[in-house]
């Protein structure tokens, strides 16, 4: 991700680990570490739980990934730290003119995270999906 902007990049494991990392950053940036947004966008159990223990205080989890699968999660910690948790679909539709000029404009980068494949190939490419084995999001597209 460092090649799209992100100036920490960090490899999952111990979310206590993780934490100390980020708050590191954060110090070394002159950033406060209350307050903090937490995005979680990998749709793995693994990842859910640990983006909800990266909150912090008057943190801000937005969850976007899903998984079907069941997070273990203590909810006492959204009171304990003043936190948010929350969830969405994509984004409002008023916002798509916007988003798409950031898009249009290059500002934020699509293709990296995208693979074009034809319509026919759905059957193989939900059997990829099903089987975790897909690194990029798949647009189908007709009569390609």
């Amino acid at each position: 991700m460092r090649k799209h902007g992100a100036e920490l990049a960090l490899e999952a494991g111990d979310p206590r680990e993780l934490k100390k990392k980020v708050q590191a950053f954060a110090a070394s940036h002159g950033t406060p570490t209350w307050r903090t947004f937490v995005f979680e966008t990998s749709g793995s159990k693994a990842g859910q739980e640990t983006a909800f223990a990266l909150l912090g205080h008057g943190g801000h989890l937005s969850v976007v990934g899903y998984t079907p699968q069941k997070a273990e999660l203590r909810l006492s910690n959204l009171m304990a730290l003043d936190a948010v948790a929350a969830g969405n679909w994509g984004c409002a539709p008023e916002l798509y003119p916007a988003v798409l000029e950031l898009v249009l404009s290059g500002a934020v980068a699509v293709a990296p995270f995208i693979e074009r494949r034809p319509l026919a190939s759905i059957n193989e490419t939900f059997t990829e999906l099903h089987e975790r084995r897909l690194a990029r999001r798949v647009v189908l597209v007709p009569g390609a």
